[in-house]
């Protein structure tokens, strides 16, 4: 029996471009066996038409149909239902299936689309005072001897959301210093950036790993140290002389420290002098000392102030005669401030020599995180700055140096105690931002997108947030790295736990956005 053209056409066209091999030929099939009904149904009818038609052998050619069609789909039609009852899975309709991967398709383009994001070099920051630059020469510097950064800010800052942080946070939490800190496990971007210090810049040095003093559990501190050993001539340091040197001698010693060794040689009997001077910012460092019997001593200077006057001298001080005496000097915090190492005659008659094998810089790196769940720039600086009533310290020390500055997320909510709108938050903002810079060197930041904008709850976004940040970071020359846009157009729900704070992809985007606006040039 010969199928129409035009139900074969379908028929084929079903073959070709239906997916599921098994569908396509079921359905296929289908369309042949109507069309075959189909055109015995016309010759039935034309042969009523004509009276050729006999009516019982109707009747029995129409039942035989029946039972044929029967026996050849009727396997056919119930895989097609076992097909579509596995194809639809959990969900009501094969509609609902449909709508379900399609947004998972979507959510996986918008992973993949932040995968990208934690490769990519160039990032999302703007150089408005040179603070980044600054943080980058410390870090490097052995004669800044102590980098302290700090991190203020809000939970994104504690690292709410993240992988390995404490389940109790909430416990006994009133938005002080005193409140439960993060792990330094997690994978926070805090954590993360302090991991990357540590290796790039610390050797992989194992870090130091303490809390607060204040704070009930936590490790919201992770400190650093690598040891470095300079040769004190040319270089970061100055060498300069007044009066009569007999000689100034800078020669190879292999017993000395640094495998050379700076003589400075003076007569007791003639005016003279000479001074080694160097920048410093920290508490201490470590002279090395080769003595000879022709002794010379050495007085400490810090920024003017004399640390007092050492011996070299064989058999006093714990000093024998031979190489690499150290005595290590230590004094109050200084920032910036310079070191001399100034000649001072002893009581030796004759050539009186100083002689120094190097310096021993233990470099330090502490960086804490007072990031505090639920804060906002008012209550910071009411709760955890200078002045404060709760008895928990003060978020910033005198020897944290570089401050990174992240709030605004809880700022949007609208309460009865202060005025609605963005610019309340830059009044708020910027109180605690100048409070900060009597510390150390700002850098601003602002946090990710979130999913909840409801304008019966916030009253600015979080652009507008990042906008009052932006405005303030520039007016201020500060240093302002865009935590926001950073995300682009993707969803909240890929890089988000609740739609606010960031999962553990989202904070490795966080961190590598830091990372590169430290490193990029």
């Amino acid at each position: 029996m010969t199928v129409p053209a035009n139900i074969q056409q379908l028929a084929d066209k079903v073959r070709n471009e239906i997916y599921g091999e098994n569908v396509r030929e079921s359905i296929a099939q289908s369309m042949e066996a109507t069309a075959e009904v189909a055109e015995w149904s016309r010759e039935v009818a034309q042969g009523i038409i004509d009276g050729t038609f006999d009516e019982g052998l109707l009747s029995t050619e129409i039942e035989n149909k029946l039972n044929q069609l029967e026996q050849d789909y009727a396997p056919t039609l119930t895989a097609i239902e076992n097909e579509v009852t596995t194809a639809r899975g959990e969900e009501a309709n094969l509609g609902a299936r449909m709508d379900n991967i399609t947004s998972k398709l979507a959510q996986k383009s918008s992973k993949s689309e932040v995968d990208r994001l934690t490769q990519q070099l160039v990032p999302k920051r703007y150089i408005f005072g040179g603070q980044l630059e600054k943080l980058k020469y410390s870090l490097s510097n052995p004669l800044e001897q102590f980098t302290g950064v700090v991190f203020p800010g809000d939970s994104i800052v504690w690292g709410l959301g993240a992988t390995g942080n404490p389940a109790d946070y909430n416990t006994g939490r009133d938005g002080t210093l005193s409140d439960i800190r993060d792990n330094f496990a997690s994978l926070s971007f805090v954590n993360n950036f302090k991991r990357y210090i540590g290796s790039k810049y610390m050797g992989g040095a194992t870090p130091d790993i303490s809390n607060w003093e204040y704070s009930t559990a936590g490790e919201a501190i992770a400190t650093y140290s690598k040891q470095h050993i300079l040769y004190p001539y040319a270089g970061d340091f100055s060498y300069s002389e007044t009066g009569t040197i007999f000689s100034t001698i800078s020669q190879a010693s292999s017993g000395s420290l640094s495998g050379w060794q700076l003589i400075t040689n003076i007569e007791s009997g003639v005016m003279g002098e000479a001074i080694i001077g160097f920048p410093f910012t920290g508490e201490e460092f470590t002279l090395s000392i080769d003595s000879v019997n022709n002794h010379m001593s050495y007085e400490v200077i810090v920024d003017g102030v004399s640390q007092g006057i050492f011996t070299t001298q064989p058999g006093v001080d714990g000093i024998v005669a031979g190489y690499d005496n150290r005595r290590t000097h230590t004094f109050p915090y200084v920032r910036n401030k310079t070191v001399q190492i100034k000649t001072v005659k002893s009581s030796y008659t004759g050539v009186q020599s100083l002689r120094i094998g190097g310096i021993i810089i233990n470099k330090t790196i502490r960086i804490t995180n007072q990031g505090i769940i639920g804060t906002k720039a008012i209550y910071y600086k009411q709760r955890n700055m200078t002045g404060n009533t709760s008895g928990d310290g003060v978020a910033v020390t005198s020897k944290d140096n570089y401050i990174f500055c992240q709030l605004g997320s809880n700022d949007r909510m609208i309460e009865t105690t202060y005025a609605k709108g963005s610019n309340e938050f830059k009044k708020n903002l910027k109180a605690l931002v100048n409070e900060l810079e009597t510390f150390g060197e700002v850098i601003m930041m602002v946090a990710n997108p979130v999913a909840n904008e409801d304008p019966a709850s916030f009253s600015f976004t979080m652009q507008d947030a990042r906008n009052v940040v932006y405005r303030l970071a520039k007016e201020n020359a500060l240093d302002f790295i865009d935590n926001y846009s950073i995300f682009g157009n993707i969803s909240p729900t890929v890089y988000t736990t609740d739609g606010l704070h960031p999962n553990d992809l989202g904070y490795e985007v966080i961190s590598r956005n830091i990372i590169n606006s430290l490193e990029f040039n």
